[in-house]
């Protein structure tokens, strides 16, 4: 199971409501490439809003395994259009997939979220 389809299920799981942005593009050479919006959105979602809550209702989502998150975290600072999603009020969430679990136990894939916030882009 890829990480992309792991977070469809997840997130899924908690109501949310997700669609997928990344697309197979076959005509790209040599052998095709899978995009993805702005060069960092595999999936648009969208959720209940909560008073207290401080995360947006409508945010990206940027898949990955747990060895690329902090790559992706990089990547993403450095695209103006994740800077203006994110000061025009969307959210960006890096979500990635790792197995983890105590010396001995057997091993659970596990999600590590992180949201990318307006003050995280350098100005």
């Amino acid at each position: 199971m890829t990480p992309t389809q792991r977070t469809l299920a997840y997130l899924r799981k908690q109501g949310m409501q997700v669609g997928i942005l990344e697309h197979w593009n076959p005509h790209v050479p040599p052998h095709g490439i899978r995009q993805d919006l702005w060069g960092f959105g595999d999936l648009l979602c969208t959720r209940t809003v909560n008073a207290s809550d401080e995360y947006a209702t409508f945010f990206i989502v940027q898949c990955t395994s747990g060895a690329n998150h902090s790559a992706r975290r990089l990547k993403i600072l450095g695209i103006p259009e994740a800077r203006v999603w994110v000061e025009n009020g969307g959210g960006i969430l890096i979500l990635s997939w790792a197995k983890r679990g105590e010396r001995g136990n057997v091993k659970r894939w596990t999600a590590r979220e992180e949201w990318i916030r307006a003050e995280d882009f350098q100005r």
